[in-house]
């Protein structure tokens, strides 16, 4: 169970306000002192200008594990006429790797990134983000910090290994039985 903590949220649209929610039963964020529960929005306001965001730097907040879709961090943006957006991020596992999926209202996926593979392991498979609110209306997902292995250069490695076995082999063969505890140790 990989943890994609959120380390800030950055609203750099003077037209939208930004809220988010997060439906997690075993983590609660905490914002200037206050915890918000399953039902409490954190409302990130609209800056003055683009120029000078509005920055929110909660402790303890993280994308949750869906299991089957229960929990779920919830974006919502709020235009200055009343137009209301939704998306929800969650956590699914699949093929030992876990994956951050975003939904839209109607819960069609609209993206999807590995980040990490499963099993909650500090040190191993944790990363930071920041959600940004940009000047068009776009929210941008950056990742700070990802502790461990991306699944693509796993498979890379492993295939590389593969590659690098299946090349060697005859040619140390052909070395004579002193090598043979060498290929064993392969």
């Amino acid at each position: 169970m990989a943890v994609a903590f959120i380390r800030e949220i950055v609203n750099l649209n003077p037209d939208i306000t930004l809220r988010i929610r997060v439906m997690d039963n075993n983590r609660h964020p905490v914002w200037q002192g206050v915890r918000y529960s399953t039902e409490d929005w954190l409302q990130i306001n609209r800056p003055a200008s683009s120029a000078v965001p509005v920055v929110v730097r909660p402790d303890n907040m993280a994308v949750p594990w869906s299991y089957g879709g229960i929990q779920r961090l919830y974006i919502q943006t709020v235009t200055t006429g009343g137009l209301v957006k939704n998306i929800t991020a969650e956590i699914h596992g699949e093929d030992a790797w876990d994956y951050m999926v975003l939904r839209d209202n109607s819960l069609a996926e609209i993206g999807k990134t590995e980040i990490g593979s499963l099993g909650d392991a500090p040190g191993v498979n944790h990363s930071w983000w920041a959600i940004v609110l940009l000047e068009d209306g776009r929210l941008e997902w950056r990742l700070f910090e990802r502790q461990g292995m991306r699944r693509d250069d796993l498979v890379n490695i492993v295939n590389g290994a593969g590659k690098f076995l299946i090349d060697i082999y005859p040619t140390l063969i052909d070395k004579g039985a002193e090598l043979l505890p060498l290929i064993a140790a392969l």
